[in-house]
Parts: C-alpha cells; structure tokens; sequence
C-alpha cells in the first residue's frame, strides 16, 4: 500500500508515518472499548459441566439469539460481558451455579464508502470499530492528487466535519484517527493547488499535475509545444499566477503586470531566454500557475477576468 503526496520529501514522510502507524496503532478489537454485539455476529455460547447445551449462533437483525432452555434471548447492544451475566441469570432458573462462556466466532462487518482520490475508491467491509486509517488502507492509500487539508468525514446520521489528513498522517494526531461508523463516508477531495493549466495555441491545452520543479519550457513541451507554423518556441507566454511574490525580470526578458486580489500577470519572452542563452531566466512553474500561449501573442489584464471565469466555471 502506497501513500502519496505531492513533493518527494512530504511523499516520503506521510508514506512512512502512514505505514508505521497501521502496524502500531490498529490494536484489535478486544484491545479497544467493549465490544457490542449486533447482527451478523456469530458467537459460541457454552455452560461448563452441560456440553449439549453448546451452540454456536448468529445475532438475528431483531438482536436476539436462540439458546436451549433459555429461549430467545436479547444480545443486540449487548457488551460480551453483559450478555454472559444475562444468561448466567436466565440459566441459573435451570442449573445451580452456571457457569457461562462467550466467544466471538466471527464478528459482522461495518460498510463504509472510501470516495475521492484514493487508489481504489469504493464501498468496503470493515471490521467493527474500523478507524480512518484503516479505511484509507483498504481503499489502497491516498493518489497524488489527494488534498490533505479538505478531506472530509460524512457521518451516516448526515453530519458533515473536516478530516485533517495531513494532522493525522504527518504530524501522527491521533485524535483525528477516530473510529467509523455503518454508513459513515470518507470524502478525499483533488489537490487543486497540485496542478497547472497550459491554456491557448498548443498542442494538448488541459490540466497538468506538478511533479517537482517545472520550468515554463517544459510546461510548453508537455502540452505538446506551440502550434504556430515554423516556430519552435512563441515569442511570449503569459502566466497568470494568483499569489506570491513578482518575478525580478530584465526588461528584455519580460514584465509583471499587477492583477486583482493580489494577483499578477507575467509576460515572458521565451525567445530572448533562449537566444541570450541564460535558462536560468526559464521561471518555474508554481501550483496554481495559468499558461497562456496566444495566437496573437498578446493577453493583457482585461483578457485575464475571462480566464479565470472559464476555470472557476469547469473547475467549481
């Protein structure tokens, strides 16, 4: 099982605190609060002394089960310990002194959906008690693109709270590794600060995810490079880039043009970068980063409000 998240050293970390974690802190059941009993559970139930009266039954949906010369019996929201003093009570009408034994044969399994970005996202069959790290293990671990900060934890009762992934996975917060309920759903939502747009004159405009350090070059050879006719790189690429601080560029190089809400656009000449032969001047990509490459080769900051309303509409 792998966990993933974006940056090789977070990678790294969360992988180890996640498995380290699943080995250490998923105790079984016993090892917990006292498990009750519901339906589905199948349980040996034994009288010292009386091997006929041996049986080995399943808790009906009603949560009762049926014993010899007791009858029906009540076990559904019941304690192990708490159902054997109830049978120790309705026995003691039949044999002095009963003795009573209670086993687990095979406890019921809980149904939790896992949705988002995980490996493997789904409906799964957890033991009783079942914890979120435990969830997160079966539906394979965390993608890539998991958001660690936005996740989510809907209870089956409708109730709606924040899931800090990143508390529990890297900082090892047990308090948020709580125990799951039947129905109880797991929301692991995209990373959006995770990617970039390649938008414009391109081969395959779209979303890219960003792994490590992206120059604007590369960003432009991933999305299938220019579409102008003869021209091997475009004479500017606009990035629009929402936060942060601006660039230092040489005028020959390019500008920063302020935005709203703190935001910038940067026109950059990829042409004088590669001529003056200083890559150094190929900026980085940041998460978040818009990438335009216009036929006319020109955006300006009244054409940007467009832009970013078409994203905030597809990406909402």
């Amino acid at each position: 099982m792998t966990v993933l998240v974006r940056g090789d050293s977070m990678t790294t970390r969360v992988f180890l605190s996640f498995t380290i974690m699943l080995v250490l802190i998923a105790p079984p059941v016993s090892a917990q609060q006292p498990y009750v009993l519901g339906a589905e559970d199948i349980i040996e139930v034994g009288v010292y002394g009386q091997p006929d009266l041996t049986r080995v039954v399943t808790v009906l949906p009603d949560g009762s089960i049926a014993l010899p010369l007791v009858g029906t019996i009540g076990a559904g929201g019941l304690s192990v310990d708490d159902l054997t003093r109830e049978l120790v009570r309705a026995y003691s009408l039949y044999i002095r002194n009963p003795q009573v034994s209670i086993a687990v044969k095979e406890f019921r399994k809980i149904s939790v959906s896992v949705l988002g970005q995980v490996v493997r996202p789904g409906i799964y069959a957890l033991r009783p008690g079942a914890t979120v790290l435990e969830a997160l293990s079966a539906a394979g671990g965390l993608t890539e693109m998991a958001s660690v900060t936005e996740a989510r934890l809907v209870r089956a009762s409708g109730e709606n709270q924040p899931l800090p992934l990143e508390d529990l996975l890297v900082r090892q917060d047990m308090q948020y590794n709580v125990a799951l309920q039947p129905g109880d759903t797991l929301l692991v939502p995209e990373e959006l600060n995770s990617r970039f747009f390649v938008l414009g004159d391109v081969g395959r405009p779209g979303v890219y995810v960003l792994r490590g350090d992206v120059s604007v070059l590369q960003a432009l050879a991933m999305a299938g490079g220019p579409m102008q006719r003869g021209v091997a790189t475009p004479t500017t690429i606009h990035i629009v880039r929402r936060s942060g601080a601006p660039p230092q560029l040489p005028a020959a190089v390019g500008k920063v043009e302020k935005l709203p809400n703190n935001g910038m656009l940067i026109s950059l000449n990829l042409q004088a970068v590669i001529q003056r032969g200083d890559l150094s001047r190929d900026m980085l990509v940041q998460p978040g980063d818009i990438l335009v490459v216009p036929q006319t080769g020109l955006v300006n900051v009244s054409s940007v409000a467009s832009i970013l309303a078409g994203l905030a509409l597809f990406f909402r």
